[in-house]
């Protein structure tokens, strides 16, 4: 009896580690769901790691620039110059709740950027610069409310910078220079209290620099170069006593 207890035991344990070294049905998910996206690449040599052939391992915690939570949710994708070639339209943001960082700069990535993304609630840092990326910047990027920086710069990006980005609160760092986005400058961005870096150059915005930009006390850098923006430059920016780089040449 005590044999047969012990032997019970064991094979309990057993299963319980057995159990505990395979990835949970979120996790296996959202490897199958990377995997798409992947199939749907036009060069996928950079991602040679990402693979589920590996029985003993299905878990893409170990893929080239994926890092996980304790919980094996993925958390960052980081995969800045590695050569991508294709379109964000097959990624399935949706399935990634845990996301907080997304690196797709200095790629070859192509096509509109997906209002989907506004499915990362948790998102705080995403680069997307010095792509091919066109179309306009989506609404739904409003949603990112705990975004801190957002890079989205040397595109081809067009249409005005949405007013949504009134909602994210918290964003220090906005890059959008060197796209071909036109309007106004939107007054809502004056609103954003934590602004410490706003580029805005070499685009195509017109009207005038909105007053209303004293409001952003944190502000260290402003770039409005190489825009079509008229008027003088508003007097209050003078009351932005931490600027420290100030480029804003306007063509009347």
């Amino acid at each position: 009896m005590a044999f047969e207890k012990s032997l019970s035991l064991f094979s309990l344990l057993f299963c319980f580690v057995m159990l505990s070294c395979r990835p949970t049905m979120p996790n296996l998910v959202e490897a199958k769901v990377l995997l798409i996206w992947k199939a749907n690449l036009l060069n996928q040599t950079p991602l040679n790691s990402w693979s589920l052939h590996n029985t003993t391992n299905q878990s893409p915690c170990n893929w080239r620039g994926i890092a996980c939570n304790d919980n094996g949710s993925v958390t960052q994708i980081n995969l800045t110059g590695v050569g991508l070639q294709g379109k964000l339209y097959n990624f399935k943001f949706s399935s990634y709740p845990k996301l907080a960082y997304l690196d797709f700069s200095k790629n070859s990535l192509f096509g509109t950027i997906p209002s989907t993304l506004g499915n990362l609630s948790n998102l705080s840092m995403l680069y997307l610069h010095h792509n091919k990326l066109s179309g306009p910047i989506p609404e739904e990027i409003g949603y990112l409310k705990i975004m801190v920086e957002l890079a989205i710069s040397y595109n081809i990006l067009e249409g005005s910078v949405p007013s949504t980005i009134v909602n994210l609160t918290k964003l220090s760092i906005l890059h959008l220079f060197s796209n071909k986005l036109s309007g106004p400058i939107p007054n809502e961005i004056s609103d954003l209290k934590n602004m410490a870096q706003l580029y805005m150059s070499s685009n195509i915005l017109t009207g005038s620099i909105p007053s209303t930009l004293e409001n952003l006390t944190k502000l260290s850098i402003l770039h409005l170069f190489g825009n079509k923006l008229s008027s003088p430059i508003p007097k209050e920016i003078g009351d932005l006593k931490i600027l420290i780089d100030l480029q804003c040449a306007l063509t009347f």
